[in-house]
């Protein structure tokens, strides 16, 4: 996930970059709600990311806890 979202960041700076500029240009205040309304979002996704990739890093490490035992308990088992 972190290696998709670092693929798109320098595509996404350009999109912001984009979207600034022409919003900038136009002084309605309909470009800057929707401009808000999409920064909301983004903020929205961007915690919802660092959720997910917080609970894949528990995740993992009980994956590494529950793999140690179960190698012990193979060893154990099938060596003793």
């Amino acid at each position: 996930m972190q290696q998709q979202l670092a693929d798109l960041r320098p595509f996404a700076s350009i999109g912001t970059t984009k979207f600034s500029s022409s919003w900038q240009s136009s002084s309605s205040p309909t470009s800057t709600g929707e401009y808000t309304s999409l920064q909301q979002q983004a903020d929205a996704q961007e915690k919802q990311i660092a959720a997910l990739q917080e609970q894949i890093a528990d995740s993992r490490r009980s994956a590494i806890i529950g793999e140690a035992r179960l190698n012990k308990w193979r060893s154990r088992v099938f060596n003793g």
